[in-house]
């Protein structure tokens, strides 16, 4: 966002996002006999809190808010019909459950860290550290690595594969090039399923599924182009795609190797599978708001099954908007937004 005010202020001020952080800069629009025009920007605000929404005043005041983010991750309770804590709380989100059910992957907000722990919170370890960037994880079928896209040192989004013990992340494919999403395990932890695309600027033309051996290290293509987010049903089943505009849910029978539209929307997004194989959970905007629904994929009935109108929630840039999942007994995850902002005034003397 850039604001000016009239004649008498001589920057231009905008803000910048970096890191999944925030701040304001500003550029010199005038000079003066004294000074020669420098248009370089420069920072007024380094952190350590989230600055935007700037005003210039008539005087030299700049006035800004200031946010410190943070977050506390709930279940929809369906008995009360409340949201609950899950975690104890913690600020995190991007939630995946080990196919034990004994332990839990997260990424913490607003620091970006991946952190595994017991379901009942214990034998917290946390595995990445900033600057490096993760999202998603995803747990492999013995519970023995989680797979995920991160950011390196401003790098492009790769796949990387981590111990659940611990340990230095090692880059799926390190020879290719291209913006790498949504990791998958094979039902038998022998391969990855995974979205490549161009870049992150075409990720609304839908990307090519790629599969990579983890034996051979060899990449295959699979049946379809224009999909994301592959998801694999408990029972080994079927394979679940969202198409390139992220208006249709489209299921994949390994079996007859042909995929088929399963439901429609305005905007699918964190797709999840029920445990039981019977259900895809889908988050979408529709007129009456944003929502969880579950689609039945016998009949293809969509049903919802919980509003989230009531509820402020924080957008997660990594995550891809404002996240949401499932506990580990299919009750609905959300990141409850509990950020402290204020605002700020800066006294500003020009050079």
């Amino acid at each position: 966002m850039l604001r000016r005010l009239d004649s008498g202020w001589p920057l231009l001020c905008f803000q910048v996002l970096r890191n999944g952080r925030s701040d304001i800069w500003a550029m010199r629009e005038k000079s003066d006999f004294l000074h020669r025009l420098d248009k370089t920007p420069f920072a007024i605000t380094i952190g350590p809190l989230n600055y935007y929404s700037a005003l210039p005043s008539a005087s030299q005041k700049l006035f800004v808010i200031g946010e410190q983010p943070r977050a506390k991750l709930v279940r929809y309770d369906r008995q009360s019909k409340n949201f609950l804590p899950f975690l104890s709380g913690i600020s995190a989100g991007e939630i995946d459950i080990s196919p034990d059910r004994q332990w839990v992957a997260y990424v913490t907000f607003p620091d970006n860290a991946l952190w595994r722990s017991r379901l009942d919170d214990s034998e917290r370890l946390q595995i990445t550290y900033p600057p490096f960037i993760p999202s998603m994880p995803r747990w492999s079928p013995d519970g023995k690595r989680i797979a995920f896209p991160g950011v390196e040192n401003g790098k492009v989004q790769k796949i990387y594969i981590v111990s659940a013990t611990g340990g230095t992340p090692q880059e799926l494919v390190p020879e290719e090039t291209g913006f790498d999403d949504d990791p998958l395990w094979s039902a038998d932890g022998n391969s990855i399923i995974f979205a490549r695309l161009p870049t992150i600027v075409n990720y609304g033309e839908g990307g090519v599924l790629q599969q990579f051996d983890l034996r051979t290290h060899k990449i295959s293509n699979l049946s379809g182009t224009g999909l994301y987010a592959p998801r694999r049903s408990p029972d080994g089943k079927y394979l679940s795609a969202f198409n390139a505009d992220s208006r249709k849910l489209l299921l994949f029978e390994p079996a007859t190797g042909r995929w088929s539209d399963l439901a429609s929307g305005n905007i699918l997004q964190y797709p999840n599978w029920s445990r039981d194989s019977k259900y895809i959970y889908f988050e979408d905007t529709r007129e009456n708001g944003p929502a969880m629904y579950r689609v039945a994929t016998s009949s293809g009935k969509i049903e919802q099954v919980v509003s989230f109108n009531d509820i402020r929630r924080p957008f997660v840039f990594e995550a891809g908007g404002k996240w949401s999942g499932l506990g580990p007994d299919d009750s609905p995850l959300v990141m409850r937004d509990v950020s402290s902002r204020e605002i700020y005034a800066f006294e500003m003397q020009w050079p």
